[in-house]
C-alpha cells in the first residue's frame, strides 16, 4: 500500500479502512476493534 502523504487525503478513520481492505480483503473485520480504539483514544 503506498501510504507517502495518505493522511493529506484521507481521514484516519478512512486511512485505516483502506488498511484493512488491503490487508484483510474485508472491510467489515476490523470495524468493532476500529471503533473501539478511536473511542478510547477521545
Amino acid at each position: 500500500a503506498n501510504v507517502i502523504n495518505h493522511e493529506r487525503f484521507y481521514p484516519p478513520e478512512q486511512d485505516l479502512l483502506c488498511y484493512y481492505v488491503e490487508n484483510n480483503g474485508d472491510p467489515y473485520e476490523g470495524l468493532p476493534e476500529m471503533t473501539f480504539h478511536f473511542a478510547n483514544a477521545e
